[in-house]
């Protein structure tokens, strides 16, 4: 007979309260992902994809700022250390890094 003791969840507990102490360096690619709504009113007679006719667009950030902002959530400090562009997706990620209250000096 196989007996089985699942782990106590109090460390976790105790790792996830002590985390708003914390500062994580978070190293990588901070994404722009752009989200296009809309409705699809045809198929493209040149290729079997569906014409899409845009009716709203949301950005979020992705890759290693999709991570930053978990960390934020969860109370603790972020320091984004990546390579942004001199453009307007980049602009956008500095924005919404900053609202989050991220540090980018």
């Amino acid at each position: 007979m196989i007996k089985h003791n699942p782990p106590s969840p109090e460390p976790l507990h105790r790792a996830i309260a002590r985390f708003g102490q914390a500062t994580v360096l978070v190293v990588g690619d901070f994404i722009l992902d752009r989200f296009v709504n809309g409705v699809i009113e045809r198929i493209s007679p040149e290729a079997p994809i569906p014409v899409l006719h845009g009716r709203g667009e949301t950005s979020t950030m992705g890759g290693a700022g999709n991570v930053v902002a978990n960390i934020v959530s969860l109370g603790a400090a972020a320091v984004p250390v990546s390579v942004i562009g001199a453009d307007l997706a980049g602009d956008s990620l500095v924005r919404m890094l900053r609202e989050l209250g991220a540090d980018t000096a």
